[in-house]
Parts: C-alpha cells; structure tokens; sequence
C-alpha cells in the first residue's frame, strides 16, 4: 500500500509510465490458494485448536476471564504461533470485545472466544463456545439451534458459484424463520495473509463468488453471543471443513 506521498513521487519519477488499477488481481491473487498456503491454513487451525482443547480441559470453576486468556495465549504460543490476539467472554459479562475482566467463571456459565492466531504468516480465525458443569436445557437448545444453521450454511451455501452475499443471505432467513431477526452485519469471511480484511466478506452487498481454493471463515452469531466460527476450503464441488481439530456437536462441558 503505498501513501499518497509515495505516490506523488512516483508518478512525477515516471512521467511517461501509464498505471494501471489493479487491485482486483491482487485480491484474486490472495483469495486464491495454493496447495502450499492451504497446508499452512490447515496446519494453523488444528494448533488453534489444540490450544483451545488445553484451556477448556484445565478450566475450572473461579477461573477468571482474565485468566483463561492468558492461558490461551501461552497455549497458542506453545502450538507455534507467532502471535495472536482474541477474546475469552463469559456470559456473566455483558460487554462485547471490551478485553477480558476479572468475572469468575462459575458453574452453569458460558465462555465464547474469537481468536486470531499467525503460524508462517497466515491466520487461523476460530470461535469456540463452552459451558462450566452442566448445560441447561436452554443453553442446550439453544446451541443446538445455532449448529444446526451453521452446518445447514455449510451444506446449502459453500460451494464455487454462490454468491457470498447468498450466503449472508441464507444465515439471515433462518435465524428471521427462527425469531430472531437482529442478524450481525457478517456471517463470514476469507482468511489467508489477511485476517478480516480478505474478500470476500460474507455480507448482503458482496456480488463477489465463492471459488475453488478460497478459505472461508463461516460465523453465524445468534442473538449477539451465540458464536462458532469454522474454517473451510472451497473445493471444486462444495467445501471441506479445516477446523476438526474440536468436536462443536455439543457444548463443550469444563471441569468434568
């Protein structure tokens, strides 16, 4: 990216060179992945999420926030990762990306996270959700409810040829059919070098399409906290899912 300083001298260095607007090969270009990239990106979100595998097996009632942050954090530099950055929100606290507090977490409540990790210089973008003890039958309906629109996301939507605005599109009809019509302004995005600045952004006004090789982060959030992001691969016919690495079926239950 070049300031407009840099491009003032530029032109007047060149006087008699003609640029050409090229930015739509470049994004192409980064969407696009080679078989080199996809083995990082896959290499990235099984670290990823190992490292949330670490946490939740060692949370334990009265762990704060604050705590279990820094532990992700250690686990993710642990698993290779030259740098990251995320949340680690439990449900006792109302306040969304506002940095991890001191809140205990204590049995019944709910932690979500949304991490952002660099391995070899590629993100691994990741949402988990977990449950301290036992899940109550609202919690379990509810989480069933977002998994299930996920996977029918992933099922209906994340193919080469579809719209990336189609697939905002089929998030926000089924959690409107399901009574819950405050739908977040992305459901998505591609990931590469890029973390969530990759086209295409999964959003209502993206003409772009999905195609072969693209990396998609899929993340439906359900009445603003119900949250799990995955990682897929377009293939030539649907996609593959990067992020196996943690089973999201059910609710993740800590200290059992």
């Amino acid at each position: 990216m070049l300031t407009v300083t840099h491009w003032e001298t530029l032109v007047s260095e060149l006087p008699r060179a003609e640029f050409v607007e090229c930015t739509d090969l470049l994004e192409r270009l980064r969407n696009i992945k080679t078989p080199e990239e996809i083995s990082i990106l896959r290499n990235a979100v099984h670290a990823q999420d190992e490292a949330h595998l670490d946490v939740f097996r060692s949370a334990r009632p009265g762990d704060t926030e604050r705590e279990l942050h820094a532990r992700m954090l250690e686990a993710l530099a642990r698993h290779g990762a030259e740098s990251a950055h995320g949340m680690m929100q439990s449900s006792r606290n109302p306040v969304v990306y506002g940095g991890e507090s001191d809140v205990e977490v204590m049995l019944g409540d709910l932690i979500r996270t949304d991490y952002v990790s660099y391995h070899d210089g590629y993100a691994a973008n990741l949402s988990r959700m977990a449950v301290m003890g036992d899940a109550s039958p609202a919690h379990e309906a509810m989480y069933a409810l977002l998994v299930s629109v996920h996977r029918e996301t992933i099922a209906e939507t994340l193919r080469p040829g579809i719209k990336a605005s189609e697939v905002y599109n089929f998030v926000r009809d089924r959690f409107v059919a399901e009574g819950f019509p405050a739908v977040a302004s992305l459901v998505g995005h591609s990931i590469g070098v890029w973390w969530h600045q990759e086209e295409p952004m999964l959003i209502p006004i993206e003409d772009r399409t999905l195609e072969p090789a693209m990396v998609i982060c899929l993340e439906p959030i359900l009445d603003g906290y119900w949250h799990v992001q995955d990682e897929l691969l377009i293939t030539d016919t649907a996609c593959e899912l990067l992020s196996d690495g943690l089973s999201t079926d059910e609710l993740f239950q800590l200290a059992v």
